[in-house]
């Protein structure tokens, strides 16, 4: 059953969307804390060096995180006998649905996460939400301007050389007839996946993610 239980959650763990991004590290045991620590970046040099006058030297330091830790976890009793000489259908049907139960969980844990120190954009460069109307609609001018944002303040791409773009089924809807995307179609000459499954290949150093 522990076999099943692993293997099942190694299988289902490149499916969810918002756990893949996160990272994982060690804790210590009984610990209610994590403490993680990083090099400082070195700042660029800009002041010209006189003759004869050595530069100052650098000095390396290190900067620490800490991150309070917590445990999640449920078990369920059974009431009938289990003969462990062969494998249960109960106990094997369940042992599946707590693996998937465990990857939702994490799944859920690490979108509240990012949503909670995520920056806000609004769709036509509406200040806050107030100003949204209902032609307020997402597009790609507006993702390719969070990108230029991010590529100022010297944000590195997730992977791919990309930056990654999670979007709901209706958001995806709506990008399909974005004339930024049927310009691209028609420059390419190729729809590829995007009107067979709805899914928008990687373009303008993105990739999409339902």
């Amino acid at each position: 059953y522990s076999k099943q239980l692993l293997d099942t959650i190694r299988y289902d763990a490149n499916q969810y969307v918002y756990y893949r991004l996160a990272d994982v590290a060690p804790i210590q045991e009984k610990a209610d804390k994590l403490m993680l620590r990083r090099w400082a970046p070195l700042q660029a040099h800009t002041v010209p060096l006189d003759e004869g006058v050595p530069p100052k030297s650098d000095k390396g330091s290190v900067e620490k995180y800490e991150i309070t830790a917590a445990q999640y976890g449920r078990y369920m009793e059974f009431s009938d006998k289990v003969d462990f000489q062969a494998v249960d259908p109960i106990i094997a049907h369940y042992t599946k649905e707590y693996s998937l139960v465990a990857m939702e969980t994490l799944d859920l844990l690490a979108k509240e996460t990012l949503l909670s120190i995520a920056q806000k954009f609004y769709a036509k460069g509406a200040l806050n939400f107030e100003e949204l109307t209902p032609n307020s609609i997402p597009n790609m001018t507006d993702l390719r301007l969070i990108v230029l944002a991010m590529k100022k303040a010297l944000v590195k791409p997730r992977s791919n050389g990309r930056f990654h773009v999670i979007g709901s089924p209706e958001f995806y809807f709506d990008m399909i007839a974005d004339p930024v995307v049927e310009k691209y179609m028609s420059l390419n000459q190729t729809t590829k996946t995007m009107y067979d499954n709805g899914q928008l290949v990687p373009m303008f150093e993105m990739e999409f993610y339902e």
